[in-house]
């Protein structure tokens, strides 16, 4: 039966994963959309960037996402090894929904719009980066699908760049 921690993880995770889909145009669509406007990058089949109010909610969401994994790993003193232990529940399903990657290459993209420390954003775009590359490589070792071990070094690299992206989001916000 899963803990209070990973009823609240799922609780506030995943409305938040709703949203960024429904932003970056992963949602489901309309099944007759209207036609694109010449310069929406959607016409060719790509989501088009979010841009204004839009991106920086959706750069809210992801911030918002990223510290309730980060916080819910570090304050259930979850490890890799631990996720893939067949006792746990908690730190698998955490080590789960870390994977953002979908998002991440759309938000690493509307960086360059952000105004501050041109170090701080490049530093987090950089951290958005290899998030993604991590989820890509997670998905790709078939660890989003089911977590064995064979997953442990996509796990390592999918968390450490998680927190590593918490931690940038943190220095590119103070």
């Amino acid at each position: 039966m899963p803990t209070n921690s990973a009823r609240i993880l799922a609780l506030t995770v995943l409305p938040l994963t709703l949203a960024v889909a429904a932003l970056t145009g992963c949602a489901a669509s309309d099944p007759t959309p209207a036609p694109a406007p010449a310069s929406d990058s959607s016409a060719d089949g790509g989501s088009a960037p979010a841009s204004g109010e839009d991106f920086g909610f959706l750069l809210e969401i992801e911030q918002s996402a990223i510290a309730v994994i980060a916080e819910q790993w570090i304050n259930n003193d979850c490890s890799v090894d631990l996720a893939l232990s067949p006792d746990d529940i908690v730190c698998a399903d955490i080590l789960a929904g870390a994977d953002l990657a979908a998002s991440y290459e759309e938000v690493a993209g509307g960086l360059d719009s952000l105004e501050g420390d041109p170090a701080a954003t490049d530093a987090l775009r950089a951290a958005f980066e290899a998030s993604a590359d991590a989820g890509r490589a997670w998905s790709d070792a078939g660890c989003a699908d089911e977590i064995t071990d064979d997953c442990a070094d996509e796990g390592e690299e999918l968390i450490s760049t998680l927190l590593a992206l918490d931690t940038a989001f943190d220095a590119w916000s103070a």
